[in-house]
Parts: structure tokens; sequence; C-alpha cells
């Protein structure tokens, strides 16, 4: 389920999806590698890197550039978006109300 695609500035492309209750991650050409254990994976680019988000166990997570799982808040069905290479956006639903979290970095 779920499954994303992010661009980035220089054309690289990156791919989130899930498989039985894994999801992955890769490149064109690359090996896929294991992101976390969840449900509906989003992807994004901030300055180059790869930034994710994901449902697991009614919480939204998130990967950010340096490695670090960070949990935003109960809910589904995350969104991202980054803007000016400084900022990530990070959008879900919880209990029929659109949820918001922003990191700077």
């Amino acid at each position: 389920d779920g499954g994303g695609l992010a661009i980035g500035d220089n054309g690289a492309l990156q791919t989130i999806w899930r498989r039985n209750e894994t999801l992955y991650a890769c490149e064109p050409g690359q090996q896929e590698r294991v992101i976390a254990t969840g449900r509906q994976g989003a992807v994004s680019k901030l300055g180059g890197k790869n930034i994710y988000a994901w449902a697991e166990q009614g919480m939204i997570y998130c990967l950010l550039p340096d490695g670090k799982k960070r949990a935003l808040g109960k809910g589904e069905i995350p969104l991202i978006s980054s803007f000016s290479g400084r900022e990530v956006v990070y959008i879900w639903e919880d209990d029929k109300k659109i949820m918001r979290s922003i990191i700077q970095f």
C-alpha cells in the first residue's frame, strides 16, 4: 500500500513502498533498503537528502536526513513537503482532523 516517489533538483529519483509490514526505499539501479515497519509510506527530498514518513501502530513517524526516527503524533496517511531546503512540513489525518508538524534544519 501507499508508496511514493520523490525527484531531486538533479533528477535523482527515490521511491518508497510497502511489502507485508515492511517499508522499503530504493533509487534506480540500487539495492532496496528497509526504512521501517509500518504502512502508508511517503518520501520527499530536502537538500539532496531523502526524508520519509509513515504510519506505525496508530502513530506517524518520520526518518530525518540524519537517520533519526521521530514520532510526530497520532494518525494516518502522512504526506511530506519540503521548503527552501531548510523546512519540512508533515501533514496527516487524525480522527477526521488534519494535523501538521514543521521541522527546520
